[in-house]
């Protein structure tokens, strides 16, 4: 599930694991300025609306540094995913039989 306002809207509560993949403010100010053709004031009032980092950071299960490239993003994903399927795998219990 991807979803912008997910914990403003609480659909974290619905969900086992919550990944937020995070960039400094830094960095989230220039790729908005750039990605939406926008002022750095435009960018910086886009993120003073939304949650602030702490406190999503403070709600994350994981979290995924996207300080680097796409490829360095892509290699990190496929880390967690590999981590969190042993995971399940290490959970994951046989179902009891009602009979």
């Amino acid at each position: 599930m991807v979803a912008p306002l997910l914990f403003e809207t609480q659909l974290e509560k619905k969900l086992d694991h919550v990944i937020v993949v995070d960039a400094n403010e830094t960095l989230q100010i220039l790729r908005t300025t750039e990605r939406d053709q926008v002022s750095t004031e435009e960018a910086k009032s886009i993120i003073d609306q939304q949650m602030s980092r702490d406190a999503r950071l403070a709600k994350a299960d994981s979290i995924l540094e996207n300080k680097g490239g796409i490829e360095d993003l892509s290699t990190a994903v496929k880390q967690l995913h590999n981590k969190l399927l042993k995971l399940s795998r290490f959970q994951a219990r046989p179902k009891e039989s009602l009979t």
